[in-house]
């Protein structure tokens, strides 16, 4: 087709300084044909805005098994430390096992199916099959022992008695029983091991009085005719005393579970303990072994067999 019209001449446009009445901070004036097209501005920084609001502090807190985030005081979020299976814990105080929680013993991880946890320490644990009842054990030398009075009641509940016939007294300081009862009644022995079963579990026997003397003279070395005057200090549980001083030294472990008559008055729980052993003096007494509060002493002396006192059992030599 034919070419197009030529098109008008543009319009020049130029830039000048402005003049009177031009807006603050404008840098040139534009003009074109002599027309105020404009005004350009310097581009200097614009005036600052107001201050914003103060924001909020926020502080991240422990509170049990969570970390708890906190702002202005008000709880925003938490975490749990640690899970055992959907329960929250803290690892400083707890361990998991499965989905079971167990508190830690004496700050110490410990294995629930072969250890016991037993006046905050860790023990090797040996579970009587007849109630199914878990004790501590601890070896002294050539002797392996229950660190824990035995708390036997028989299939029947009838063997031994509860301190004040209270079950709580049972489950801290185990059951008191009288010679005959003790010794299932057996026949006297003297001989190391005293092969007396007795109301021990089976692969436990109730110690001879030798046998009393063989672990007493292995905590002091410089005992004296059945007494020593340190072993009870070193035998005693660290706490569970009404006063006076112990170690627990090689992890014995020795309650104050009192002691009982037959016709059902009971004396000095927290005191001091008595423990039977399967050694008799005559028809109607046996020995025993003592320990005070208030004494350093381990002691051997003999009572009437009537006599309500504690148990330990010594496990049978292979």
């Amino acid at each position: 087709g034919d070419k197009g019209d030529k098109g008008d001449a543009g319009t020049s446009c130029s830039l000048e300084e402005p003049g009177v009445g031009a807006p603050e901070r404008a840098a040139w004036e534009v003009f074109c044909d002599g027309v105020s097209k404009g005004h350009l501005f310097d581009g200097k920084d614009g005036i600052k805005g107001d201050k914003g609001n103060d924001g909020t502090s926020c502080d991240v807190v422990e509170d049990g098994a969570y970390l708890v985030m906190k702002c202005g005081g008000v709880e925003k979020e938490k975490w749990a430390k640690a899970l055992c299976g959907a329960t929250a814990y803290d690892p400083a105080d707890q361990f998991c096992v499965g989905i079971t929680l167990y508190d830690k013993c004496g700050g110490e991880v410990y294995s629930p199916r072969s250890q016991v946890c037993y006046n905050n320490a860790v023990y090797a644990a040996f579970t009587d099959s007849r109630d199914n009842q878990k004790y501590p054990i601890i070896t002294i030398g050539t002797q392996t022992w229950l660190a824990k009075n035995l708390n036997f009641a028989g299939t029947n509940s009838d063997l031994g008695v509860c301190y004040e016939n209270d079950e709580a007294n049972c489950e801290k300081y185990g059951r008191l029983y009288n010679w005959d009862t003790a010794m299932n009644d057996a026949a006297s022995s003297s001989a190391t091991p005293s092969g007396v079963q007795g109301v021990c579990p089976a692969g436990w026997h109730l110690p001879s009085d030798d046998e009393w003397d063989v672990l007493v003279k292995y905590v002091d070395p410089n005992w004296v005719s059945h007494t020593s005057n340190v072993s009870g200090t070193k035998l005693k549980a660290t706490s569970g005393w009404s006063s006076g001083t112990s170690t627990n030294e090689f992890g014995f472990s020795a309650l104050p579970g009192g002691s009982g008559s037959s016709s059902g008055n009971f004396n000095n729980v927290g005191l001091n303990g008595d423990w039977w052993s399967a050694t008799e003096l005559n028809a109607s007494s046996a020995y025993y072994r003592d320990m005070y509060y208030d004494l350093s002493y381990v002691y051997r002396n003999d009572y009437n067999k009537s006599r309500l006192f504690s148990v330990r059992c010594v496990q049978d030599l292979p």
